[in-house]
């Protein structure tokens, strides 16, 4: 079987009832239901053609009629068609930039995005690695019906040899924006929002209260569908770790490969609540590719990451919706003074445990709080608590165009609460991952919060997914995560410590 399945024997034709030619022409993948002069009857995943109304063939690809994008174009009427060879070929594309990103051998990082769907030209197909485990994930009816899950699964661990376990994760109800959802994760972003029932407060008043020497659920902390393991290096300690919020989930993963979360394609099967390491940077993580976030892990940060953590040493880090502890335990391998998490999910928190101790730091220098971040900034404020490196890297607050209006209020007054927090000689990183505000609007949302803070900044770097999440030219929608990190007035901190942090990367410095 090839690597795309045929579910209808004659291509659909659509026709355009509006004028996208020059936008699709020019790479844009997809077309919405409105454009098109009639939705055919046809199934999910249907081979289609695109077409003027003069019946000029635009571009090849596939078409779900019951979606909000009817058509996700692969190919342009010049590259020919669309076929087994045009998809083999985007493979291994993407998979020979991934090599030359991260290869030959993989030592420094072995967690990355292999398949980044449009950007790889394969809209709808998503594939991660973590190290000899990947994570497949397909966007919507149509993408499921399109590809060959197997094949492209044999594709795989003929092409990374390395591999053991090819699994499929199954797509959640919350839509299709790879960026999470208002109460869930983060872009691929960090974190998770809302407030846990009963203690947020006096958890919050406890972390802010503790020094460096006690940690707020250091030791019981969790979260939510987390994306890592457990703190003991043994597989077997860290699902004994986690039974207590898993329960008969992790059972249920044993012996089918996926506890209803997904299915094995190939390989071994994973098991629920057994994490599988892997390396960004030569930082070491965790993730569990079964009851994890998006694939398990929010690998579009990595780069982010690794910028907090060169500005980190000898610092007091504050990371706010801290979901596995990304942020903070870059920081703490940079050399931070002390780091405080925060997350909602208990948990998360657990997981960032883990990986704190995975690394062999320090565990008197992190504490994590399971709170609400909105109330742990507040009390935070309230308490005149300052920290010398803050991270905010929230879920996305606006879901659809519609929730525009009300996420800009939400982002600027949560931006606003950070930079109150922020020493006046401190670095403030602020993140989106909505592709429904772009890069322009979120620097008006961090100005006009800034501006409430009575703050005045300088943009040290302005940055936002790395090479491994590509983004086609004609589709700048897709660029959604964006990361800006700012300086307080008289916040230079050392001159050779930005430097040192910058290496090169910003103009400023």
């Amino acid at each position: 079987m090839g690597l795309i399945n045929l579910v209808n024997d004659k291509p659909v034709h659509l026709v355009l009832a509006k004028d996208r030619v020059r936008s699709v022409k020019r790479g844009h993948p997809w077309i919405f239901p409105e454009v098109l002069r009639e939705l055919p009857k046809a199934p999910a995943g249907s081979l289609a053609l695109l077409k003027t109304a003069d019946g000029e063939i635009l571009a090849k690809g596939f078409y779900d009629p019951a979606s909000k994008l009817a058509f996700r174009s692969l190919a342009l009427q010049r590259d020919g068609k669309l076929d087994e060879q045009l998809v083999v070929g985007r493979l291994e594309r993407a998979a020979q930039l991934r090599e030359a990103l991260f290869g030959p051998k993989y030592e420094e990082t072995n967690g990355f995005r292999l398949i980044n769907g449009e950007g790889d030209g394969l809209p709808g197909l998503v594939v991660d690695v973590y190290d000899y485990a990947a994570v497949m994930k397909l966007d919507g009816a149509g993408a499921e019906s399109f590809y060959n899950t197997e094949a492209l699964a044999a594709w795989l661990m003929a092409r990374l040899p390395h591999l053991r376990t090819v699994f499929l994760k199954y797509r959640s109800s919350g839509g299709n924006q790879e960026s999470g959802s208002g109460s869930g994760s983060g872009s691929d972003g960090e974190g998770s929002s809302g407030s846990p029932a009963g203690t947020a407060a006096t958890a919050a008043a406890a972390a802010i209260r503790s020094g460096p020497s006690k940690a707020v659920g250091r030791d019981r902390g969790s979260r939510d569908s987390g994306a890592a393991g457990a703190s003991a290096p043994k597989r077997a300690t860290t699902s004994a770790a986690l039974s207590a919020t898993k329960g008969a989930t992790g059972a249920a993963g044993a012996e089918e490969g996926g506890g209803g979360r997904g299915r094995l394609l190939a390989g071994e099967a994973p098991v629920a609540g057994v994490p599988v390491r892997f390396k960004e940077n030569g930082v070491v993580f965790q993730a569990d590719i079964v009851q994890g976030q998006k694939t398990g892990f929010f690998l579009d940060q990595r780069d982010n990451r690794s910028f907090v953590g060169r500005l980190a040493r000898h610092k007091r880090v504050l990371n706010v919706f801290g979901y596995t502890g990304g942020f903070s335990v870059y920081a703490g391998v940079g050399g931070a003074s002390h780091v405080t998490t925060v997350d909602v999910g208990r948990a998360a928190l657990q997981y960032a445990t883990a990986n704190w101790q995975l690394n062999g730091l320090d565990p008197n220098r992190h504490e994590a709080a399971a709170v609400d971040a909105f109330e742990f900034l507040e009390l935070a404020a309230k308490a005149r608590e300052k920290w010398d490196v803050v991270i905010i890297d929230p879920p996305s607050f606006a879901a659809s165009k519609a929730a525009v209006e009300k996420a800009t209020a939400s982002y600027t007054r949560l931006f606003a609460a950070a930079a109150a927090v922020t020493s006046p000689y401190g670095s403030l990183s602020l993140a989106s991952c909505s592709s429904h505000i772009d890069s322009g609007g979120f620097m008006e949302i961090c100005e006009e919060a800034l501006g409430r803070s009575r703050r005045q900044s300088y943009v040290l770097r302005a940055a936002g997914q790395p090479a491994d999440h590509p983004f086609p030219a004609a589709a700048s929608e897709l660029r959604y995560l964006k990361f800006t990190t700012y300086l307080s007035h008289g916040g230079v901190m050392a001159l050779v410590e930005v430097q040192h942090a910058c290496r090169g990367e910003s103009t400023w410095c």
